[in-house]
């Protein structure tokens, strides 16, 4: 006839799960409490952890929780950016660097870590040791990749060569943009010549080209300037100084009759 047994085990130390292993054959059955014990007993153990064990106590030796994190969604190609990600040990054994095993936070997508020019791994601080309930943050510096797209950035805690452990973080979609093109605009010298009751006033446009790295206010020595005056348009030129001007862009010489140039 069928029967029925119940089996109670207790359950690390925290309570106690109710097993019941029931089937159809008969009392001379081969049904032996080893045997009942089997999926049934891991349904039974973990609904028996969870009801006796309380919430939040935790009972696997390696666990974490993904608590929060902070990363930019959208970046420029080739910038560099900041990211913290922050997780709870909710297991049973410390996290640290200097374990046999160390604890670290890494990239599941194996791709994913060279995307953003980081190692695949980020390690605790030197003496650090988190414990069951603690958290700790792990703060990066990345490197957005060269190629416009969008990227998906996520981490999760691992035991080197033991496992990947507790839960991953949220996945974050991470933009990067062409970096933006700004219009120089192309200038020429720009000559302009003002009366004045001393002369004829000349000025004209320094160029970059003409002294690198030079500021507002600064002399600059790289740069001279040879200026010329023509009797007509378009006509025959001679030197408007007796020597190249140097360490300015203006000149004050006896009135023109024609326009002037510049050149270096």
């Amino acid at each position: 006839m069928p029967d029925a047994r119940i089996l109670f085990r207790p359950l690390a130390s925290l309570g106690f799960g109710l097993l019941v292993a029931s089937g159809g054959g008969c009392a001379g059955d081969d049904q032996s409490p080893a045997n009942a014990t089997g999926s049934g007993g891991n349904a039974g153990g973990n609904a028996g952890t969870n009801a006796g064990g309380g919430a939040g106590i935790p009972t696997s030796p390696d666990d974490a929780v993904f608590v929060e994190q902070d990363v930019p969604t959208a970046v420029e190609a080739g910038a560099s950016f900041v990211g913290t990600f922050t997780f709870r040990n909710s297991g049973t054994e410390d996290w640290s660097e200097s374990a046999t095993s160390p604890v670290r936070l890494g990239f599941p997508d194996l791709t994913g870590d060279t995307e953003f020019g980081t190692p695949p791994r980020m390690v605790l601080q030197p003496g650090e040791i988190v414990r069951t309930g603690e958290s700790t943050t792990f703060t990066e510096t990345f490197v957005a990749p060269s190629t416009p797209g969008t990227y998906t950035m996520r981490w999760q805690m691992v035991r080197e060569l033991v496992h990947w452990f507790g839960e991953v973080s949220d996945d974050v979609a991470i933009e990067v943009k062409a970096p933006e093109v700004t219009g120089r605009e192309t200038l020429g010298r720009g000559v302009v010549a003002l009366p004045r009751d001393s002369g004829v006033y000349v000025s004209w446009r320094l160029l970059p080209q003409d002294a690198p790295g030079a500021t507002y206010g600064t002399p600059f020595t790289e740069a001279r300037f040879n200026v010329y005056r023509s009797t007509s348009i378009g006509g025959p030129t001679r030197p408007w100084a007796a020597a190249p001007s140097t360490q300015r862009t203006t000149s004050t010489q006896a009135p023109a009759v024609a326009p002037l140039t510049t050149t270096r």
